[in-house]
């Protein structure tokens, strides 16, 4: 009987390493994506085609205007 119960902790320790372990791997995860995702921002932004916003906003107003 006492087996049985060894093989409960061993289970329970299992699960809960195995829940520890996959929080640690999201995490990492996250940090990572939050890095690429920042640096990819970054460099679009530098790659980009600078406009005047108010010059867009004319041009979509004009759009909608010949649409009616």
């Amino acid at each position: 009987m006492s087996k049985s119960i060894e093989v409960n902790l061993l289970e329970k320790e299992l699960i809960q390493y195995l829940q520890d372990y996959k929080e640690d791997i999201d995490e990492e995860v996250e940090e990572v994506a939050n890095k690429v995702g920042k640096e990819a921002v970054a460099e679009l932004k530098q790659i980009s085609p600078k406009r005047c916003e108010k010059r867009i906003l004319q041009r979509l107003e004009f759009k909608e205007r010949q649409n009616r």
